[in-house]
């Protein structure tokens, strides 16, 4: 099952994702990012980052027959995965309450609104949004969740936000 691009700054828990499977050489972390995302890592990513997640204890580095580095991960590396495990699911939660308030804020049942974003998916829409940006996104959402407890600022919010939809629709 291909995932799409790997986003940025996720290289170090998908590495421990497939070490999870079993220990693997670079080349097969390579392969298998590729297989995955389409993306195809260069040595010159996957390399150091294997080399910071061994300094960091995360991993270790075992011998095979071949006579090939192989990677291992560690029970360290393992309780890490569980915290970001934890953490993705947080993500998910927030994520799926950030499309409950959008849909009704749009007057768009949930269900289109899932189907628009799986297509955009499809097409590879997607693509990573600069920190400062995604700040501002994330701010934005915290701001209409916490006013959204008064039902009398729902109309208000959905024009702001409807105005707002419109202007960058112009840009």
């Amino acid at each position: 099952m291909k995932l799409g691009l790997l986003p940025k700054g996720f290289l170090k828990f998908y590495i421990l994702k497939i070490l999870e499977e079993g220990p693997t050489h670079g080349y097969g972390i390579i392969t298998k990012i590729k297989e995955r995302t389409g993306w195809k890592a260069s040595p010159g990513t996957i390399y150091p980052t294997l080399h910071k997640l061994k300094e960091d204890g995360f991993i270790r580095e075992i011998k095979s027959k071949e006579r090939i580095k192989c990677y291992k991960i560690t029970q360290k590396g393992l309780k890490l995965i569980q915290q970001l495990e934890k953490f993705r699911e947080e993500i998910e939660d927030r994520f799926e309450n950030f499309l409950n308030v959008i849909s009704q804020l749009l007057g768009v049942g949930e269900k289109k609104l899932r189907m628009e974003m799986r297509r955009l998916k499809r097409e590879r829409k997607f693509f990573y949004i600069p920190t400062t940006i995604r700040r501002e996104i994330e701010e934005i959402l915290d701001l209409t969740l916490e006013k959204l407890k008064s039902k009398k600022r729902r109309k208000k919010i959905r024009n702001i936000l409807h105005e707002a939809k419109e202007k960058l629709k112009m840009l």
